[in-house]
């Protein structure tokens, strides 16, 4: 993660495929992240779910997430949603996602505190 500061931060394509994608917690298959930047509470990340595999329903008590499809399909919210698709979850509402086939997604996220 990059740590904390005033200064700008610009990453390319490569750069940000290339910070190590930790599993999410322990029991979820097929579902990687990494926190790109942490900023006065506020995350930046980009999280990977494979085809068939699913993060469970959570709700985040304190966070709204803004999550942007980078790269291949997803179903949230009962819909499926491709590359440049965006939604907003705000702090306490209950959420899943689900990667579709082939090749699952790639989900770019920003977490909020409320």
């Amino acid at each position: 993660m990059v740590a904390t500061t005033g200064e700008v931060v610009v990453r390319s394509t490569e750069e940000l495929e290339n910070i190590p994608h930790e599993p999410l917690e322990p029991g979820v298959v097929g579902v990687v992240n990494a926190v790109v930047r942490e900023h006065q509470g506020t995350y930046a990340g980009v999280m990977r779910v494979a085809a068939g595999c699913k993060l469970p329903q959570h709700r985040h008590p304190s966070m709204s997430h803004h999550v942007f499809v980078i790269d291949g399909k997803v179903e949230a919210f009962g819909r499926t949603l491709g590359p440049g698709s965006y939604w907003f979850v705000p702090a306490g509402e209950i959420h899943h996602v689900r990667g579709l086939q082939p090749d699952g997604c790639t989900l770019g996220y920003v977490d909020v505190p409320e």
